[in-house]
């Protein structure tokens, strides 16, 4: 026996939280009685014995004996806990057992269900439907109508990770004789188990149904997955959202169809949902088909819920809600970063990769994404080891090292909506980095900072190297991938690629390649409790390795909070990458003074060299202030900068000599 890691569950992602029903016996009773029309015919809660009720018998090669009676807490195991019940639960435990479970069969006493005329069989259900290593678990529900000679899957049951009510339809069989069986199939691996409690057979009344709209919201269409992310509490100004419900069957009868409405204040919008199946306890979820622009600011949307099953529901107090959501604005000068623990070995890290992709696309000014490798060619010890603390599992990561909901960890599909809390900041600091090449092999990175208010942290530097379009060779560079086939849902084309992806059909983007100054920041660059207008530069030695491409390299810079940890803002440089002219006009510097500047600032070649020199001003926000070309420019000319109407903060000055490019930041502050 080996030991396990993270455990990883086939779904891969919830987009949407399903409300989950706990039902024990009386809860489902008192359902019932509700509704008199419908009938317990038999039932069975497993409290008498430890032994298999009478008339049930099994099929098993488990040495464990198969399928079980007793308390959860004797049935559970180091990675299948069952939750609290009321007394016994009948159950099968591969992980306990770690042995041959590939056909676990349980057998229920047959039924007569003469003058039965809606039979369900209804339990309470606590399976993981997970996957390790490779394997999946099954658990079906299965019938037969010949005495058990034969067996039929009647229904193939899903995950439930609290107790959770299921019922299954056997109308088919009203009228004659059924016996019904649970087969668990642990796939041929070492995977978890099942557990049900309070079965029963029941004779339902069509129209005793109730529908709950137990939940209203609105989400983001991502349409590299695709699929809808909600939940979301703020959503950027002018981008375009989709309400979404969450219809619950709160009966026994199935619902086969309901009408919806939102509206926002104004006209409501109603949509007809037919030929769904949502059986007892089970959470359907409509996204409407209307768009809905995000406004500005506060804002209210209602939902409501008017049929179901063609007709009105019989309990209406459950059929309405509301949600409050905002409009909030991108703060130009804030970088949200985003640090995603990955490696070629996970099978879910594609997930990862199709998100941060996702986020660099919709976000370009806003987001920064660093991929940290674990156990594959490209980890960097260091950053691997001080993201990993954080991590209990990959794919997974933190945004700007801040908490969200009590936890800093997230799945990549959360990496947005943590976003959303950071993009409007106004973190009081406006950040650049520029990056001189000294040669192939080494530059030097330059962070500035102004601080635009005063503060009271104690602030540190910490410069990343990443590298797009990353790729090697051998076995360490493949990358496992558990989206192959589509069984787990669409992942930005990865379900159309194998199980392996060769180290030659991929590559790797916003790979960390090296941490300058620590995870935690450089002790030797920090600031303590700054005030507004004051700016500081820091510049570091980066040395370059020969395997890295230059063209596709770049520095990112990140200013940390050294008493909560958290990235209060960051930049990220262009690509490093130079021709053997700018590496030489390098030496052909220019300086600017003074810096900061008041109202004007002057320009002056660090060269006898006469050239013609094009010189540009762009702000923060990357927007150009002024372009203008002089001619035969040397050291004894100086090129007067008027600042007056610039507003405070850091500019990009770039003179371009030559097909070559040199920059250098200027702080107005006036």
């Amino acid at each position: 026996m080996y030991i396990r890691g993270p455990l990883l569950f086939s779904e891969g992602i919830h987009y949407f939280d399903l409300m989950k029903k706990t039902l024990l016996t009386a809860c489902v009773l008192s359902s019932i009685s509700m509704f008199s029309q419908t009938i317990v015919i038999w039932s069975e809660n497993f409290n008498d014995t430890t032994l298999l009720p009478a008339n049930w018998t099994q099929e098993t090669f488990a040495t464990d004996g198969g399928w079980l009676v007793n308390d959860d807490a004797t049935a559970s195991s180091a990675y299948f806990q069952i939750p609290d019940a009321d007394s016994l639960v009948l159950y099968t435990n591969d992980d306990d057992c770690d042995c041959d479970k590939i056909n676990d069969l349980v057998k229920l006493p047959a039924f007569n269900l003469v003058g039965v005329d809606n039979p369900y069989l209804v339990f309470d259900l606590f399976y993981l439907q997970a996957t390790f290593s490779g394997y999946t678990e099954t658990l079906e529900l299965l019938t037969s109508v010949n005495g058990g000679m034969d067996w039929d899957v009647q229904s193939t049951l899903s995950s439930a990770y609290e107790w959770q009510t299921v019922s299954v339809d056997l109308v088919e069989f009203a009228g004659g004789d059924v016996q019904v069986a649970l087969r668990y199939n642990d796939g041929g691996g070492w995977l978890f188990g099942a557990a049900v409690d309070n079965m029963m057979l029941v004779d339902v009344d069509p129209t005793d149904v109730d529908a709950s709209l137990s939940e209203g919201n609105i989400g983001v269409f991502i349409n590299a997955v695709p699929a809808v992310v909600a939940h979301y509490s703020n959503y950027t100004t002018g981008s375009d959202v989709l309400p979404i419900v969450a219809i619950t069957n709160e009966s026994i009868a199935p619902i086969t169809s309901f009408e919806v409405s939102f509206n926002t204040g104004g006209a409501a919008v109603t949509e007809t949902v037919n030929s769904v199946f949502i059986g007892m306890g089970e959470t359907y979820q409509h996204t409407f088909d209307e768009v809905v622009t995000m406004p500005s600011g506060l804002d209210t949307i209602y939902f409501n819920l008017l049929q179901v099953n063609g007709a009105s529901d019989n309990v209406s107090e459950n059929n309405a809600a509301q949600n409050i959501y905002e409009g909030i604005t991108a703060n130009a000068n804030k970088r949200v970063v985003a640090e995603m623990g990955t490696g070629t070995w996970c099978g879910w890290c594609p997930r990862g990769r199709v998100y941060m992709n996702y986020l660099s696309a919709k976000y370009p000014d806003n987001f920064i994404g660093l991929a940290v490798h674990n156990a594959d060619p490209m980890v960097v010890a260091e950053y691997d080891a001080a993201l990993g603390n954080n991590l209990s599992g990959y794919p997974a990561g933190l945004i700007d090292r801040a908490s969200f909901e009590g936890s800093g960890e997230m799945d990549p599909v959360d990496f947005e909506r943590a976003m959303m809390e950071r993009i409007a900041d106004n973190s009081g600091i406006e950040i650049s980095v520029a990056v001189n090449l000294l040669s192939d092999l080494d530059a030097t990175v330059t962070a500035n900072v102004l601080f635009t208010n005063a503060l009271t942290a104690t602030y540190k530097t910490a410069i990343v190297i990443i590298e797009d379009e990353v790729s090697g060779t051998g076995s360490g560079w493949a990358q496992t991938n558990y989206y192959t086939g589509g069984d787990n849902g669409p992942m930005g084309g990865f379900e159309n690629l194998g199980e392996v992806i060769p180290a030659s059909s991929i590559t790797y983007s916003h790979v960390v390649r090296k941490v300058i100054g620590s995870w935690a920041g450089a002790d030797f660059a920090s600031t303590s409790s700054p005030e507004a207008g004051e700016n500081f530069s820091w510049s570091f030695n980066a040395p370059l390795e020969e395997s890295w491409d230059v063209n596709n390299l770049r520095a990112v810079a990140l200013l940390i909070n050294s008493i909560n940890g958290d990235i209060v803002n960051a930049a990220m440089s262009d690509n490093l990458s130079v021709s053997v002219n700018e590496l030489e006009a390098n030496e052909m510097q220019f300086s600017i003074f003074p810096n900061p500047a008041n109202d004007i600032a002057y320009i002056r070649l660090n060269s006898e060299i006469r050239a013609d020199a094009t010189i540009r001003i762009v702000d923060a926000t990357g927007k150009l202030v002024t372009e203008q070309t002089y001619y035969s420019l040397n050291a004894e000319s100086v090129v007067p900068i008027n600042t007056s109407s610039f507003s405070n903060g850091l500019y990009s000055i770039s003179i371009q000599t030559n097909d070559a490019i040199t920059s250098k930041t200027l702080l107005v502050n006036r």
